[in-house]
């Protein structure tokens, strides 16, 4: 449940570090590390989901496991495709993540 608070925080702290410093994609190990912990996460979700669903049912509320276990399943989905993104955008290359030159208007011709 804490990743639902720490993944957008950790987001958010990623571009506002990629906008207030030099342009470089992020490296494979921490995509490949995301994409890990994503994966794990949804694992865990879909077991506690499986759990609170089947017979006899979990302990408390089923219901309530059961959601509780569908969000920690989809923030997983999402922590994956985030570390998914990140391996590609390394792979894809530093030119993906150069801004594009704008000439002024009065700056010499090129040759």
């Amino acid at each position: 449940m804490v990743q639902v608070l720490t993944v957008p925080i950790g987001l958010l702290t990623g571009i506002v570090f990629t906008v207030t410093q030099p342009r470089r994609p992020p490296g494979y190990a921490l995509g490949a590390i995301t994409t890990v912990f994503g994966v794990l996460v949804t694992t865990q979700g879909l077991a506690t989901s499986t759990w609170a669903d089947g017979s006899p049912a979990g302990i408390g509320d089923p219901d309530g496991e059961g959601f509780i276990g569908l969000v920690a399943a989809c923030s997983g989905l999402f922590t994956t495709a985030i570390g998914l993104s990140i391996v590609l955008l390394r792979w894809a290359g530093p030119e993906l993540m150069r801004l594009p030159q704008v000439r002024s208007r009065n700056a010499p011709a090129r040759p």
